[in-house]
């Protein structure tokens, strides 16, 4: 899924430790929407704005197959067992199971124009439109099993945030400022935070604590269990990418070009890196490195503990996804059609 887990804490178990050297570059034929590529053991998946899936060898970079869908693939798609399932938005918008090993559709639902990426909790998929409906949905056959509506959703705001989960509830921000919690089996509302703007980044849960942003650059840490906030604070400038968060340090990225650190458990400061590029994505972490993607066309690691720069290379294009990792690779995807595989430079 989207961020390695449910959770969408996106760090692979593994340092890849900077400098790295790029391996190869594949030609998606069409730009690449706001979710990443997701890797299954050796395989690369990633949907493009033109409806297409692709399976690449993530060793080396050739294709292994590709299939056309629809209408665009926003999200990042989520693969369980033979299963790719897969959110499209457009005039043929949709939410549909695509068998893997037969090559057919298993199961297709309209459900609205969908850009997060989905969502699974156990046998239930979760995804969202932009009207502002957040759905429940069977894994093996595509049937509803609940909805969710935006209460005194008049002007039909959407959700646009990803959202995260846990055994037995789900979290998600929307485009009226708020966040939800509801019982992932029934869609009973849990609780609902009011923010200063519209969220679109994705959610992320550690240790039973929530973390959204909103586009005015507000960070929110929220205890799931009791829906209250545990702290605030701000960026200063809009965020769109999801925050790291590790035991320590919750790290974010805005489009003033700021990577900032807080006190995952407290909320104070910690430390600024300007890297003078709007960063539009989240970030990915490897132990004792994180790396950025800007706008600025350079993908950049930086040392978790201070934000001192290690390393940082230009690549053909902005990048605009969150980088993902691993098989002691980095894979990123750019705004110039590319998938990009960076590895260590000392293998």
């Amino acid at each position: 899924m989207y961020g390695r887990s449910r959770e969408r804490v996106n760090r692979p178990p593994v340092l890849i430790a900077p400098p790295l050297t790029l391996e190869w570059t594949q030609d998606l034929t069409a730009g690449i929407g706001d979710g990443s590529p997701v890797l299954v053991d050796s395989m690369l998946f990633v949907g493009n704005l033109r409806g297409e899936l692709y399976a690449l060898n993530a060793r080396t970079g050739i294709r292994v197959g590709w299939v056309a869908l629809g209408n665009a693939i926003q999200g990042t798609p989520l693969i369980n067992g033979n299963l790719a399932i897969v959110a499209l938005s457009g005039p043929h918008e949709a939410l549909l199971a695509y068998d893997l090993l037969e090559g057919k559709v298993r199961w297709k639902q309209i459900l609205g124009d969908l850009h997060v990426s989905p969502l699974l909790i156990d046998t239930q998929v979760y995804t969202a439109n932009t009207s502002g409906t957040f759905f429940c949905v069977d894994r093996a056959t595509g049937e509803i099993r609940w909805t969710f509506e935006l209460p005194g959703n008049t002007t039909l705001k959407g959700i646009r945030s990803t959202p995260a989960g846990t055994d037995s509830g789900v979290v998600f921000g929307a485009d009226d400022g708020a966040v939800y919690h509801l019982d992932a089996f029934t869609g009973k509302l849990r609780w609902r935070i009011a923010g200063d703007a519209a969220i679109q980044a994705p959610v992320v849960i550690f240790r039973k604590t929530a973390y959204v942003t909103t586009l005015r650059g507000t960070i929110m840490a929220m205890d799931i269990t009791t829906g209250t906030l545990r702290w605030v604070n701000e960026t200063g400038r809009p965020v769109f990418g999801p925050l790291l968060v590790d035991s320590i340090r919750a790290v974010v990225g805005t489009t003033g070009g700021q990577v900032l650190a807080f006190n995952s458990s407290s909320g104070t400061p910690l430390w600024s890196r300007d890297l003078q590029s709007p960063v539009n994505s989240g970030l990915l972490g490897s132990d004792s490195v994180l790396y950025v993607g800007t706008l600025k066309k350079e993908l950049v690691a930086l040392r978790t503990v201070d934000g001192t720069v290690l390393w940082r290379e230009a690549v053909p294009g902005r990048i605009k996804t969150t980088p993902v990792a691993g098989i002691r690779r980095i894979f990123v995807a750019t705004d110039e059609r590319l998938i990009l595989s960076f590895r260590e430079s000392a293998q």
